[in-house]
């Protein structure tokens, strides 16, 4: 306090005590100033302006305020703005005591820009519609889908069926604005496949389908005749006719497509030329052709004959038959009769059965006049006789020379 204040000293000694008293004056120039820097504020995206507000300071004519602060910041007023972060000070100075008081304040700025990442889709025969999704942080509080056709949307997850770029803007709590930006393609790729038919023949009663495939396939669907149905990509199959494809891609676009099966199962056209045999000749050709084409030529006639060939020689009379084979496997069967010429004998012979009642058989063979017969059998049998009793079953030949030396033969 301002006023007049003493100061005595005091010596003792020898039992004398001596005192001496000075006086100091304290004057009143003016009161100490108070200064206070009020509440701190902080600085976001929303609010990128702080006001520092000294007001709750001393005040007066005799009462001046300077602020100071990061990046030599100075203001000489009692209330100011910023826009930076950092820790300010305010001097209260009283002009007329020449006393000063300071405070400070933090300025903190929370301008963390918010994380959103989003996801890209495609549309495709199976998804129409393209999924636009995202993952924020815990900042995010408001979104903003924006795309082609002036699509716009709110929420984080939604759906757009329109190819092209999508930009999604979030803002945070603090007012930052975030965005990411996706590419929502589309794929309407058909599968590409090309499909071969099989062939039927008489050599293979089934064939399978050839498919073949320049891209990825998911499943495929065969229809056909007499109801056929399969889920192969390459089906057997045994009935000639179309056959359609329906096939999906990985994509879940669908093509169709067809293709035919066809039935090769006709023979070869057959004609076959027989022929006279005489006694002079002794053998004859015997001989089979086709227009077609021919693999295989398969003979066999009377008393077991086997041959093979176009033409083959043969020594008796009666039906040849022949069997012509084509590539496909199909075979057509024609006859070629061997007649017997005018010279030779004529003959007839007849058989018999043997058994428990009848244990003797009569075999007989009859011709014209002026031929002769002569039998033959099991067990060396002989006879030149025309009626004959055997009683050993068996194969026996009767042979007949006529006059003219020919012979003809029956077994």
């Amino acid at each position: 306090e301002p006023g007049t204040y003493s100061l005595t000293v005091t010596e003792s000694g020898g039992g004398v005590s001596c005192s001496a008293t000075a006086d100091v004056t304290v004057d009143y120039f003016g009161d100490f100033p108070v200064a206070i820097t009020g509440p701190a504020p902080s600085l976001t995206c929303a609010n990128p302006i702080g006001i520092l507000d000294g007001s709750n300071s001393s005040f007066g004519n005799e009462i001046t305020y300077n602020w100071s602060g990061p990046g030599g910041f100075s203001a000489d007023t009692v209330v100011t703005s910023v826009s930076q972060a950092g820790v300010y000070t305010l001097t209260v100075t009283n002009t007329q005591s020449g006393c000063t008081a300071t405070d400070v304040v933090l300025i903190e700025a929370d301008l963390d820009t918010p994380l959103v990442t989003a996801s890209s889709d495609t549309i495709t025969c199976a998804q129409p519609e393209a999924v636009l999704s995202a993952v924020t942080d815990s900042l995010a509080t408001g979104f903003l889908w924006s795309g082609p056709q002036g699509f716009s949307d709110t929420i984080l997850t939604t759906q757009t069926a329109v190819p092209g770029e999508y930009i999604l803007e979030v803002l945070g709590a603090n007012g930052c604005p975030g965005a990411d930006t996706i590419l929502v393609a589309v794929d309407s790729t058909l599968p590409n496949f090309s499909l071969t038919g099989g062939l039927l023949s008489c050599l293979g009663q089934s064939d399978t389908i050839t498919f073949e495939s320049e891209s990825d396939v998911d499943t495929f669907w065969w229809n056909g005749p007499d109801g056929f149905s399969s889920t192969d990509s390459m089906p057997e199959v045994t009935v000639p006719g179309w056959y359609l494809a329906t096939v999906t891609g990985q994509n879940g676009c669908v093509l169709t497509d067809s293709v035919e099966v066809v039935a090769d199962t006709v023979g070869p056209d057959l004609m076959a030329q027989g022929s006279v045999i005489d006694c002079q000749s002794g053998s004859v050709s015997v001989s089979a052709s086709s227009p077609d084409s021919v693999v295989s030529w398969e003979w066999s006639g009377p008393g077991g004959f086997a041959g093979s060939g176009q033409a083959v020689q043969v020594s008796q009379s009666g039906i040849y038959t022949v069997i012509a084979t084509s590539p496909n496997g199909c075979a057509t069967a024609a006859q070629a009769t061997v007649t017997p010429g005018g010279d030779l004998p004529d003959l007839e012979a007849i058989g018999g059965l043997l058994t428990c009642v009848d244990s003797v058989v009569t075999l007989s063979a009859q011709s014209q006049a002026g031929v002769s017969v002569l039998w033959s059998g099991p067990g060396g049998f002989s006879s030149p006789l025309w009626d004959v009793e055997v009683t050993v079953p068996g194969s026996y030949t009767a042979v007949v020379t006529g006059a003219n030396d020919c012979q003809r033969d029956v077994t």
